[in-house]
């Protein structure tokens, strides 16, 4: 299932990479900090597999979601405060590490998802 799971988050990983070396010090800011809690879903859904609560998964993935983006907010308000003053254009460039870490995440997820309910 590993394997699966790598291969799925295989592209969006790579193409984030690549962002990531060649971006500003605010973008790698967000690429860290959505990378970690990558990690800490990641940590999140392989204890509710250890403790075989699958079916909780979905919800404690949305549960997560809003916690990240309420604690980016917390840790970065300041930040996006000042990106307000540029274009639209370039404002938006600032969300593809969200973007690439939600790809990842749901890729992920989908895997073991699948993986559980072909299992039962």
């Amino acid at each position: 299932m590993i394997k699966e799971v790598l291969k799925i988050i295989s592209l969006p990983f790579v193409l984030g990479s690549i962002h990531f070396l060649f971006s500003d010090s605010i973008t790698r800011d967000f690429y860290l900090f959505f990378m970690g809690m990558i990690v800490v879903g990641a940590l999140l859904i392989w204890a509710l597999t250890l403790i075989e609560k699958t079916y909780y998964i979905g919800f404690s993935y949305l549960g997560f979601l809003g916690l990240k983006l309420i604690l980016f907010m917390i840790l970065f308000g300041e930040t996006l405060e000042t990106l307000t003053a540029l274009e639209p254009t370039s404002r938006a460039a600032y969300l593809i590490p969200f973007f690439v870490s939600l790809l990842v995440e749901i890729g992920a997820l989908y895997k073991v998802l699948n993986h559980t309910s072909n299992s039962e």
